[in-house]
């Protein structure tokens, strides 16, 4: 049972997340998988989780890449998102999507990308892969994008517009920093002119991302309240968007949070050295020093480690108790600060 104040309510129903019987063991399979397919990147982001020293790690052999989508396929995973670094500087990407998307196992393939490198014959290619959506990061328009990731805007929109030409659905991904925390509105208002769906993230100190960007939790909460009004007012015109944290917006629709994290339930991640993670944000962070577990390597028997290896049955079992971010829970001493427990107290104390 997850304790949400004086009061306790039962596990997120896992009703979502697909399951079998196996040598009489319920094995859960995840949905989603995150994939750095390369560490290399062409941009330097200020909040990167990463960082420079993870964009040195090798890449995936194009063997090794296919092989691991029919493994993926076989297992009944339904989403694969490839991401780097920059995943349009992996030179198998388009044999990677092809294999994966509707000209071969059929799942749904995404691409996660800067949205830098989008050319006209990096779109045709990507369709022709058979591509089933692509995400390009907007962290700001004009000045505040440039301020986050050193590019004009200018190029981002060109390539954006060229996603649209193609019918080649096309999303965009906001997230929260110190840098950023006025920029949220002119990104919402481009995404709904240029009718492209919106999903927003909270940045994690990892990598590049310093404490100086790492916005205080009540400029958090702030922006969070702001972005809740314009979902609803935006919800009357049949426009949505995601918002970063699904238990604090259950706070407010439905008087109690319900949903907690989904790492290691319904999603995971196969980082750029190939180790096997419950949250592909792992990947930036030493993963033994802070859980005192190192993370098993990807392998033909992945499902086997999803469902007993320490890591994954540790982010289960908190994901069963409280709600939060395990990783926030570590780095700030055993407390999240930016978690619905705090945002109800600052609300609370607002009034």
């Amino acid at each position: 049972m997850r304790q949400w104040f004086s009061l306790t309510y039962s596990c997120v129903s896992e009703n979502h997340i697909n399951s079998f019987m196996k040598g009489g063991l319920l094995m859960i399979i995840p949905k989603t998988i995150f994939w750095e397919i390369t560490a290399k990147c062409n941009f330097n982001c200020i909040h990167c989780y990463l960082g420079e020293k993870k964009r040195k790690t090798g890449e995936f052999l194009k063997e090794t890449s296919l092989n691991y989508v029919d493994w993926l396929y076989k297992v009944g995973i339904e989403t694969i998102l490839f991401m780097g670094g920059e995943p349009l500087i992996y030179p198998y990407i388009y044999d990677v999507i092809k294999r994966t998307g509707k000209y071969g196992e059929g799942l749904h393939a995404g691409v996660l990308t800067n949205g830098f490198l989008l050319t006209n014959e990096v779109i045709a290619r990507l369709k022709a892969s058979g591509v089933s959506a692509v995400q390009v990061s907007i962290d700001g328009i004009g000045s505040s994008y440039k301020k986050t990731r050193g590019v004009n805007f200018k190029v981002i929109h060109e390539n954006i517009r060229r996603l649209k030409e193609n019918k080649i659905r096309t999303q965009a991904k906001f997230t929260i920093n110190k840098r950023n925390l006025d920029a949220f509105d002119s990104v919402w208002e481009y995404c709904q002119e240029n009718k492209i769906l919106l999903s927003t993230s909270l940045v994690l100190e990892a990598g590049n991302a310093k404490n100086e960007i790492i916005p205080k939790p009540q400029e958090y909460f702030s922006l969070f309240l702001k972005m809740f009004k314009a979902k609803e007012r935006s919800r009357l015109k049949g426009k949505f968007f995601g918002m970063p944290d699904f238990s604090i917006e259950e706070y407010f629709t439905k008087g109690q949070p319900e949903t907690g994290c989904d790492a290691g339930r319904g999603v995971c991640g196969i980082t750029a050295d190939n180790k096997f993670v419950p949250c592909i944000y792992l990947s930036g962070l030493d993963t033994k020093e802070i859980f005192g577990i190192e993370p098993p390597e990807f392998n033909k028997n992945f499902l086997t480690a999803f469902n007993f290896h320490p890591l994954f049955r540790l982010f289960r079992k908190e994901a069963a108790e409280q709600f939060g971010c395990p990783i926030r829970k570590r780095i700030y001493k055993n407390k999240d600060p930016f978690s619905v427990y705090e945002f109800a107290k600052w609300y609370v104390s607002k009034k």
